[in-house]
């Protein structure tokens, strides 16, 4: 499902203070909390692979020009490139 770009601005917003608010509730230190495109991605990633939970979220689709879009895919190409390395190694 496509959304605007306000609405877009409005669920990084409310992932960013979700998370931050139950990290300062559990007794985290400002200093420790992650920047937010790190934040939503990982809401994002949470909800998409547990899509029977939150439909509504998992559906999103951001435009191609939010930062998140390119964040997350150079998570993932780090991610598959260190799993490439674990397997090559196992390998040996």
């Amino acid at each position: 499902m496509k959304i605007s770009h306000h609405t877009e601005r409005l669920i990084r917003e409310a992932a960013v203070l979700g998370f931050v608010n139950g990290f300062w509730s559990a007794g985290g230190q400002s200093g420790d909390v992650p920047p937010d495109l790190d934040i939503l991605a990982g809401v994002l990633r949470a909800a998409r692979s547990n899509a029977d939970l939150y439909p509504t979220l998992s559906g999103i689709e951001f435009s191609d020009s939010n930062p998140v879009v390119a964040h997350m895919a150079t998570e993932d190409t780090d991610r598959l490139a260190a799993l490439r390395a674990l397997i090559e190694e196992g390998l040996r």
